[in-house]
């Protein structure tokens, strides 16, 4: 999986026997490998385990990736080798996948604020909703997002001088579904409490420009 500090690998074992670590490799070609790090094993359990190991220097372009286990009797064997590629789509989608997992397991509630697979939050702030807090927060936050759009195009409509106010929040709800997160994205909640607040606090001088309008209609 591709993650901003490079690319992390994550593996499990249904269970263990005399097993001392893996020895994380690497190699740009599938011929020449060369060793990363090693990475002590469990010894004998019956648990499920799973391991990470963070590649912070992957080469450009495609990696593969493989381990070599070790045991306790000085015995090894290659474990089935994986590639990672530098590209973050990859890890839009697995962190994508994997938080609509998570909604789907914990749906009413959520169960956490980072998505498992990656570590990461999705950088979609609806999905990161509804994974976090499930049905329960995500519709509170979808009842927001709606909100200030209207209010939005309220203040689009009437062109009282707040338009670019309107575009701003629009601006920023569009960027939080592609980046950001909700605890760090303060521009996206300043934006939205901004653009509903002027809304509502000016909507009741629309009536009043109205009236004199009518007004200046009559005396003309």
């Amino acid at each position: 999986t591709v993650r901003e500090e490079g690319i992390q690998l994550v593996w499990q074992t249904a269970s263990e026997t005399n097993n001392e670590g893996f020895e994380v490799q690497v190699s740009s070609d599938f011929e020449t490998w060369r060793m990363l790090d090693f990475v002590e094993g469990k010894g004998t359990t019956s648990e499920k385990q799973q391991y990470t190991y963070l590649d912070k220097t992957p080469n450009n372009g495609i990696n593969y990736y493989r381990l070599k286990q070790f045991d306790l009797d000085v015995s090894t064997r290659f474990v089935q080798a994986q590639e990672g590629e530098s590209d973050s789509i990859d890890y839009r989608a697995d962190s994508f996948a994997g938080a609509w997992l998570q909604f789907k397991e914990s749906p009413l509630f959520g169960d956490s604020l980072f998505e498992r697979t990656t570590g990461a939050y999705p950088h979609n702030l609806v999905l990161e909703a509804l994974m976090a807090t499930g049905i329960v927060g995500g519709v509170a936050y979808l009842f927001a997002i709606f909100t200030m759009l209207y209010c939005a195009m309220r203040l689009l409509v009437r062109q009282d001088g707040f338009e670019w106010l309107a575009l701003i929040g629009i601006f920023y709800l569009v960027a939080s579904q592609f980046s950001g997160n909700h605890w760090a994205f303060a521009a996206h909640w300043v934006s939205l409490i901004m653009v509903v607040s002027t809304e509502v606090a000016t909507r009741s001088e629309v009536p009043k420009q109205h009236r004199k309008k009518r007004r200046r209609a009559r005396a003309s």
